[in-house]
């Protein structure tokens, strides 16, 4: 039975290459201080962590909402540093 089903699994297995993107980060040094829309206040992250892009761009802004670390975060465009593909 084992052999059937991997004979089936094997026969029909598609490998789904892994989404990638850039890699970012927040610019500069020290800790920066972010609206977080989740927690309606402003929350500090530490600057030169890493990011993950959602959106390029709000409706009337210039602001683009990443993930840094656990927080989701409106974060000013010019303050994303794009480091390059991994």
């Amino acid at each position: 039975m084992e052999e059937l089903l991997e004979q089936l699994i094997g026969a029909d297995a598609i490998e789904i290459p892994p989404i990638s993107q850039p890699e970012y980060i927040l610019s500069g040094s020290g800790f920066g201080w972010f609206y977080s829309d989740a927690k309606r206040t402003m929350v500090r992250v530490t600057r030169g962590s890493e990011c993950i892009l959602f959106e390029d761009e709000l409706k009337d802004s210039n602001h683009v909402i990443a993930q840094v670390g656990s927080e989701i975060l409106s974060i000013p465009s010019d303050e994303i540093i794009e480091i390059g593909w991994n």
